[in-house]
């Protein structure tokens, strides 16, 4: 077990050193104006949606982000062919036009606007946890899609369905909710959250083994946008007793925008100790109550891991 971890902290160490971070806020402010002004475009087509970003010059990862914003902004998730795969038109065309689709939807419209922006990018097919409660599941609603795209020979991580909202554990309701968290994530934080199984993609060099994968706490937005990585042995599976705290390590690339963290159980706030030294942030995760639950830790009002706590009762002497 030690040697698999072993291995799994040497293969995200090298991800974390491969893509280079950019500034999301600058993207927006140059991006962001000219895309409330393109507005929806109902009834155009990819080639007319491009040729109208083609008009602002804007650079490869200009061009990329002005297509994941559109999208994500434009397109929402879809239950219903979400649950009748069979019977749903999944490709770009159909989520272009209907504006309503799948993970699989989204990353073939971003791929073929991508396309014809000259943008390489490929789909990526594989698995990603939304919640807790499907970690080591093998679920087949884990099964999902998203992009990848090369820029100056680096390859850079895109999930637009999941930029564009949530939808709730059982996959029946959408709530829109913009985030940039998923654009050009931080590969070692992508892939705790996305396991991909195509094993044809041209993108080779960056998948933990299943195992790690499995075994991971459920990533979530501000996790990304602070950058606040786990430690290499932090389990998704959080054992303890009843009334306890479990001590959790992360390591931090932006300490001083940590102001406040709590955990949330069953919708209730958890107050939870925190401490910050130098780059690494501990925190003392409550588990209140016996049984096997949820736990979500909040960064800044926002969640930024999940966590599923098997609690067991105390004995008393």
């Amino acid at each position: 077990m030690k040697q698999l971890f072993f291995l799994f902290v040497c293969i995200v160490s090298s991800l974390w050193s491969v893509a280079q971070p950019i500034d999301k806020n600058k993207l927006t402010e140059k991006v962001g104006y000219f895309m409330t002004e393109l507005g929806p475009m109902e009834g155009a087509t990819i080639a007319e949606i491009i040729d109208r970003l083609k008009t602002q010059r804007y650079d490869e990862v200009e061009m990329t982000f002005a297509i994941y914003y559109w999208i994500t902004h434009q397109v929402s998730f879809s239950e219903k062919d979400f649950h009748h795969k069979g019977h749903a038109k999944l490709n770009a065309s159909a989520a272009l036009n209907q504006r309503s689709t799948t993970s699989e939807g989204y990353a073939q419209l971003f791929k073929a606007m991508c396309d014809y922006a000259r943008v390489e990018c490929v789909v990526q097919t594989g698995v990603a946890r939304p919640d807790p409660e499907y970690i080591g599941s093998n679920s087949s609603r884990l099964q999902h899609s998203w992009n990848a795209v090369r820029i100056k020979n680096t390859w850079y991580c895109i999930d637009a369905c999941w930029g564009a909202g949530r939808v709730n554990k059982k996959f029946r309701e959408f709530h829109p909710q913009y985030t940039d968290a998923w654009f050009f994530t931080n590969r070692k934080l992508f892939y705790l959250s996305h396991f991909p199984t195509d094993r044809k993609s041209p993108v080779k060099d960056n998948a933990i083994s299943k195992l790690a994968y499995n075994m991971a706490p459920v990533v979530r937005e501000s996790a990304v946008v602070y950058q606040v990585l786990p430690d290499e042995g932090l389990r998704g599976r959080v054992r303890s007793k009843q009334g306890d705290c479990k001590r959790l390590v992360f390591e931090m690339k932006q300490p001083d925008m940590i102001r406040k963290v709590h955990s949330v159980i069953d919708g209730q706030i958890i107050a939870t100790d925190f401490y910050i030294q130098g780059n690494i942030l501990s925190v003392d995760l409550p588990t209140p109550d016996a049984g096997k639950y949820p736990i979500y830790l909040y960064i800044n009002n926002a969640p930024a891991y999940g966590f599923l706590a098997e609690v067991s009762k105390k004995k008393h002497s």
